[in-house]
């Protein structure tokens, strides 16, 4: 029988044949040797399967899952980790790329220090310039604190540049089709739920790679609308149905909805998604939670929308 790898390094696939290779370049040139590449493209109309396929027959490390139907980033790692045989997992976005001492450091980290995550810091790349990344501002030494930071908005959801024993997915973690926005958020939430302990590495293992094609570039469009509101109201449900942070979770509910009026959506577009909650998001919890100068920031962005004409609005 063949020995399971150290590390699965799961990748999603769709539509990146200009970067893949890059991606995969860096991974497969690491110190650390010991893993599996887990390519799985989500019905890429593109050549990114050819070229998958392509590095998949130099190098048997790498293995091809294609998938039927295009479900969404969320499902194409869910795909991912369900097929993982790797002690640790690792993520890596198909437009990014590694380090060459990431596997590395991100393995002598979680090995030596017995914790279920570690989290670490990455650099950003946009247009030609690289910009150092702190992961959060605050000392994560407990799934507590984790949560705290990462709810309060002092910790990036990334799920890339960081390590996790595989045994946090062996449960059931809840996913959405289709769901490109804020996917990273969900799954965070639930790994952080069945991990016992987190720890940091204040390095950068991660090129954050920035182009016209990423979605988080994207201009604000009403299906972004619609999976950024359906992640929220997840969230929201989680937190306080499993009592966590209910107060920051009222906090991160209503700041998703005042950035969306910010983005250029009317309320009146937000409440025709179905995922607004008036019980959460009205004048009395703004003030509790957020303090009067939000609600002021709330009031001026809807005057500002309702001013716009129609045809500027997003549609």
């Amino acid at each position: 029988m063949e020995r399971a790898p150290e590390i699965s390094v799961i990748i999603p696939v769709y539509n990146v044949a200009a970067f893949l290779d890059r991606c995969l370049d860096s991974i497969l040139t690491q110190t650390f040797t010991d893993f599996e590449i887990i390519l799985v493209d989500d019905c890429s109309t593109d050549n990114s399967l050819k070229v998958a396929e392509s590095r998949a027959e130099q190098d048997g490390r790498i293995t091809i899952i294609a998938k039927r139907h295009n479900e969404g980033t969320m499902l194409a790692r869910r795909t991912g980790y369900e097929n993982a045989r790797g002690r640790y997992i690792v993520f890596c976005d198909s437009d990014d790329y590694l380090p060459s001492d990431a596997l590395e450091r991100l393995h002598a980290a979680i090995t030596e220090s017995g914790r279920d995550i570690i989290i670490s810091d990455c650099t950003v790349v946009d247009n030609g310039r690289e910009y150092y990344s702190r992961r959060t501002p605050d000392e994560i030494d407990s799934t507590a604190a984790a949560y705290r930071a990462l709810v309060g908005s002092r910790m990036r959801a990334y799920l890339c540049c960081a390590i996790y024993d595989r045994n946090l997915f062996l449960s059931k973690l809840e996913t959405i089709a289709g769901q490109c926005v804020n996917e990273d958020y969900i799954l965070w939430l639930q790994l952080l739920r069945n991990a016992r302990s987190i720890g940091q590495l204040h390095e950068s293992t991660y090129f954050y790679y920035f182009h016209p094609q990423s979605i988080t570039k994207k201009r604000p469009t009403t299906q972004k609308l619609l999976q950024d509101l359906r992640a929220n109201q997840w969230c929201y449900d989680f937190l306080t149905s499993n009592g966590i942070v209910p107060d920051l979770a009222h906090v991160h509910y209503i700041r998703r909805i005042v950035n969306n009026l910010r983005d250029g959506f009317t309320l009146e577009q937000i409440a025709e998604t179905g995922y607004l909650d008036r019980n959460v998001f009205n004048a009395d919890n703004i003030i509790r939670y957020c303090r009067m100068r939000y609600l002021l920031k709330y009031h001026y962005l809807r005057m500002l929308r309702a001013c716009t004409p129609v045809g500027r609005r997003l549609q």
